[in-house]
């Protein structure tokens, strides 16, 4: 029962810090032209069950796009949260696009 508490609990905090992340991504001034991906997740069960929390988080992740005039986002389907365990092939082909913008 423990772990169950413990994982319910990281899941509130990470949910109640979701405002302030925000706040911090728009007051960094911007990253200029350096290359950028940010990869999110996207998960159809995820989405219909907390509809409201899933829509701040897009926003979030789009003003992180933006921080950069490369910014661009991929969208993880099939996956949950963790996408590095989940979809390491996103996070493969996202590094490959660094590579290859910074070239």
């Amino acid at each position: 029962m423990e772990c169950r508490v413990k994982a319910v609990q990281e899941t509130l905090d990470e949910s109640n810090g979701f405002q302030a992340s925000a706040d911090e991504v728009r007051a960094i001034p911007g990253l200029g032209n350096l290359p950028l991906v940010v990869n999110s997740e996207y998960s159809d069960k995820y989405m219909k069950s907390i509809s409201g929390v899933q829509n701040s988080f897009d926003a979030m992740q789009i003003d992180l796009t933006h921080l950069s005039s490369r910014g661009t986002r991929r969208i993880a389907t099939g996956g949950d949260h963790q996408i590095p365990l989940e979809r390491p092939d996103i996070v493969v082909d996202s590094t490959r696009q660094l590579v290859e913008m910074t070239r």
